[in-house]
């Protein structure tokens, strides 16, 4: 397990951690390393299409995008609730362990404002897609704001862009990372006589990164979306 943590950069000491007290067992635990390991290695090496897409083309792209209107913007934001977990199982081949936690990590992802953990994020436009994020009439979708604002334009070509960067989920600053913690002592103080409550705040922060690599599944095909609507105007 320890192996498979440290083939995982963007996981963080706290959450590994608190992976270790876990009460499954141990071959468990390495069925759901493994599956990370490989989920991440999978999308890593699809990395180079974003990279070439974006210096290749962005430029036209930013224009192309600003030329439209918002609702022609928002069509790109649509994607089947259940296509997710189709992805899951075809072409990742989550084993069933990494499958029960991936169910947990999705209604995370949807209720994301009621968990009241910190922003998983690690750069600005990745948290603002966290806060835009939406789930509704069966499709995973985005507000309004994300596609129709100069902000939210900015923040769409910012994760284009990390789409294909230097890291698949860049670290979190330090200064993230020490303003989790203190949320975290904060919220098991207020909450410490509710044991229910306490617990699932400490085992559901340990999927801080499960739940940036779905929310950076469905960034991808939201992009994808776009791109292909693009690439048909040249």
């Amino acid at each position: 397990m320890t192996d498979f943590m440290a083939l995982c950069s963007d996981v963080e000491t706290d959450d590994g951690k608190t992976e270790k007290t876990s009460p499954w067992p141990q071959f468990m635990q390495d069925e759901v390393w493994s599956d990370r390991v490989k989920f991440r290695r999978m999308l890593k090496d699809s990395m180079g299409k974003y990279r070439d897409l974006f210096e290749t083309h962005g430029d036209a792209f930013v224009t192309w995008w600003l030329s439209l209107d918002a609702k022609e913007r928002g069509r790109c934001f649509q994607m089947p609730k259940d296509e997710v977990q189709v992805q899951f199982e075809t072409t990742y081949e989550f084993k069933t362990a990494y499958q029960v936690v991936m169910c947990s990590v999705m209604t995370q992802v949807e209720n994301f404002p009621a968990t009241k953990y910190s922003s998983d994020g690690g750069t600005d436009c990745e948290i603002y897609l966290e806060t835009s994020l939406r789930a509704q009439r069966g499709a995973w979708t985005v507000s309004e704001e994300y596609f129709s604002t100069d902000k939210g334009c900015d923040m769409f070509f910012g994760m284009l862009m990390q789409l294909g960067g230097d890291h698949l989920l860049p670290k979190r600053s330090l200064e993230m990372r020490e303003m989790s913690a203190k949320a975290k002592v904060q919220a098991a103080e207020k909450d410490e006589d509710n044991e229910e409550r306490k617990n699932s705040s400490e085992d559901g922060q340990s999927f801080r990164g499960d739940r940036r690599l779905v929310r950076l599944l469905i960034f991808r095909y939201f992009a994808d979306m776009a791109w292909s609507k693009f690439t048909r105007t040249l």
